[in-house]
This record gives structure tokens, sequence and C-alpha cells, in this order.
């Protein structure tokens, strides 16, 4: 039939087409569409159409009746003149003809046409070529499956505002490769063990993937609200980024760090950490001799003799004079005599009175002369005849001199 008789066939007329005649009909035939014959077209006409001949009439679709777009095949939709539908029309489409939206098209929704899409509708489109922008006041409305295949640029583009609606399960579906493209969590929700919400129910693996940066700019109630798997997960350089404050908002879960992750520990950190939260298998071991001697005074007068089997000799040469003075007697006791040999002359010097008391045979046979030639005299009196009997022949030379 010719384009002209289409054009000005009147409306009882184009209901007689069936879907084989619509489909041998050119682009151009169908562009000679009247408004009134779009307002005729059938769900069964509509079956007739391609994703070759749809944007034909993209001048006339907004007149097709939303109820009856259901007929149009899932092949055509790649036609579909995403621009030229209105919002309502949109929800007359099923969901797996949204599924059948290209990136491109997706890429072309504006936020009232994303805005009038029930929350099933709007979970069956690629969330590929979604612009955040438009879907922001329904971002907590995208299913998990659609927050998994957000691209990286995607992810970076999103809001505070949009991060700040992230739902528990939303979280939960966020992917470590994503982790990367954040600009920042400091709107992520919190809830209570009961009820977690976002911050909880994001993966350890997730969380492991987090920058540095991004880690470090989240608050110390959400750095509290991290479960034991997900501290557990983090890496040395993360607990690296944690200044004091932020470290000890971790509280009860700093027993959960790894040991390999301690070694990240910032000054800051380790001047407020206290090594009776490290009660994690092998944390205080963990610890370096450069660490040993950044602890304070108070996590040092902390130690006990179970800390003491893991003290070797070169962690005790990093025991500075004003933590020697708060080392309890218990751990000098405890240490072997190769790990007491560590200790510097300018610790020793330090220990009090009680400590020097406690010293056994072995462990004075490995003071130096240089150790024994500070000794106090009142570190002198406080030790017996026989531990005076175990001193070098060097150090009670030294000490002479």
């Amino acid at each position: 039939m010719a384009t002209s008789t289409i054009k000005f066939t009147a409306k009882t007329d184009i209901s007689e087409f069936t879907a084989a005649d619509i489909a041998k009909l050119t682009a151009t035939d169908l562009a000679a569409l009247s408004k009134t014959q779009a307002t005729s077209l059938t769900s069964d006409q509509l079956a007739g159409f391609s994703a070759t001949t749809l944007p034909a009439i993209a001048g006339v679709f907004k007149y097709v009746p939303v109820e009856q777009l259901f007929g149009l095949n899932v092949k055509a939709i790649p036609g579909l003149p995403i621009k030229s539908i209105s919002a309502t029309q949109l929800t007359g489409l099923t969901s797996e003809q949204l599924a059948g939206l290209t990136s491109a098209q997706v890429n072309t929704l504006s936020v009232a046409q994303i805005a009038a899409l029930e929350d099933d509708l709007l979970g069956a489109i690629d969330p590929t070529g979604f612009k955040m922008a438009s879907v922001a006041a329904q971002f907590d409305n995208l299913s998990t499956a659609q927050i998994a295949k957000l691209s990286t640029a995607q992810i970076s583009s999103l809001t505070d505002t949009q991060i700040g609606t992230m739902t528990a399960d939303q979280a939960a579906a966020l992917l470590p490769a994503q982790a990367l493209s954040f600009k920042s969590l400091t709107t992520l929700k919190l809830g209570v063990s009961s009820t977690p919400e976002a911050v909880q129910n994001l993966s350890p693996k997730f969380v492991a993937a987090l920058p540095t940066k991004i880690l470090a700019g989240m608050s110390v109630d959400q750095l509290g609200a991290l479960s034991d798997e997900q501290v557990k997960a983090l890496t040395s350089a993360q607990i690296g980024a944690l200044d004091g404050t932020k470290f000890l908002s971790l509280a009860t879960d700093i027993a959960a760090i790894a040991p390999s992750a301690l070694a990240g520990l910032s000054k800051s950190a380790l001047s407020v950490l206290d090594v009776d939260s490290l009660t994690g298998d092998n944390q205080f071991a963990a610890l370096t001799s450069a660490q040993i001697g950044l602890l304070s005074t108070l996590s040092i007068s902390h130690l006990n003799s179970d800390h003491a089997t893991s003290l070797t000799a070169a962690k005790m040469a990093a025991i500075t004079t004003a933590q020697a003075s708060h080392i309890e007697s218990s751990v000098i006791e405890a240490l072997t005599p190769a790990a007491f040999a560590g200790l510097t002359p300018n610790a020793l010097k330090n220990f009090t009175t009680g400590v020097t008391a406690g010293f056994a045979a072995n462990q004075i046979q490995a003071i130096t002369a240089e150790a024994a030639a500070v000794l106090s005299s009142a570190q002198l009196k406080a030790l017996s005849a026989s531990q005076l009997n175990a001193l070098t022949s060097d150090a009670v030379i030294a000490k002479a001199a």
C-alpha cells in the first residue's frame, strides 16, 4: 500500500492492518503515519514494528495508547524513540521490554521518565547506561543486581546525597572493583546491631579494597560500626591511614585486626594503642621493634608475662628510658636471657629497684660492662648477694671503675 494511502486512511481503515501488514511497510511509509492513526494503533499492530521502523514514528509516538504498548516485540525495543515517549507511556512497557533498552537509550531517560517507573520496572533496566544524576531520586530503588553492574564511572559520579540513601542490601551488593571509584563514604548510613544499615553490610572484600583516603575519611561512628569480619579484612595500608582517634573508634574490634595489618599502625595510633586491646592471636608479637619504642608509657605499664614471651632482644633494645620506668617486674622476670641482653644501658638504669631486685641470675649474667657502669647505687643495693655474685667480672670491674 502506498505511503499516501496510509497517511489519508481513516481510523477504521488502519485498524484493519495486521501485524504482518505493518511489518511489510518501510520506514518511509510509516513516517507518514498521522496523529489520528497513531492513536488507533493496537497491541497486535505494534507487534509488526521492528527496531528499524519504530524510529520512523517518533513524531507521533506520544499518541500511541499506553495500554497497547505491551504489544511491541522485545526485539524492536532498541528502536524505541525514548525522547518521544512520555513518562506515562514508559510505565506501559513490560519488564521484558524495558530490559531490552540499549545503554544509549537508558542514557537519554529523563528524570521524569525514571521517576514514573515502579520499583519492579526500574529494576528491569540494564543500569550501565544510567546517568546517576537522572536516578538521584530513585537511587535507593535500584536493585542489588543493578548496583553490582554500575560502572566505575557511574560510581565516581555518585553524590553524597545518593550514597546517603543507599540501603543495606545495596551496600552488600557493591563489588570490590567498585570500591576504588568512590570519592567518599561519609554519608553512608549506620544502623544498630539488630538492624544493620549500609556500613555494616559492606562485604569484607569491598572494605579491604577501599582506598586508604576513603577509609580514613569515614567518621568515628562509621568505623566503630564495622564488624569483626570487616575489620579483619583491613590491610596494613588502611590501618596506617587511621589516626589515633579513628583507630580507637574500632574499639573491641581492634582484636580482630590481622597481625600483618598491625605493621601499618601510624605513630598517632601507636601512641594511643593499649596492649590490653591486642587480644587476638599473635597480635602483640606482630609489633615491630620500632613500634614497641613508640608505645605510650601507659601501654607499656600494661605489659605482662604473656607479652614477654614474644619480646626479642631487638624489641627490648627499642625500649626507651621513659618506657623502662613503667615496666612491671613480672615482665622482666619472664624475659629470656637473650631478650634481656637486648636492653640498652639507658633502659636498664631507669628500671625501678623493685624490677632490678627481680633480675634472674642468668639475666644478670647478660648485663654488659657498659650497662653495669650506669646502674645506680640504689639499684645495686636492691640486688641480693647471689645476684651480685652472678655479675660477670667485666661488669664488676666496670662498676668499680
